[in-house]
């Protein structure tokens, strides 16, 4: 498994790269610029609130199917 958090440029931007799993046999990231990074962490607490009500009761995403 490669690192969960990763910091890379994209077009000469720092963006921050976090792992999500596994799709045919290929890791996945998803990519942030500074920008959405910190709107996230503005609505940190909103956001884990929504992941929680997502998930309950059967919800989860599974990047290991084909």
């Amino acid at each position: 498994m490669p690192d969960t958090f990763q910091e890379s440029t994209y077009n000469g931007f720092p963006v921050a790269k976090i792992y999500t799993g596994e799709y045919k046999g290929e890791s996945q990231f998803v990519m942030l610029g500074v920008k959405k990074a910190q709107a996230i962490l503005d609505n940190i607490d909103r956001l884990r609130q929504w992941v929680d009500k997502q998930e309950k009761p059967t919800y989860k995403r599974n990047y290991n199917e084909d």
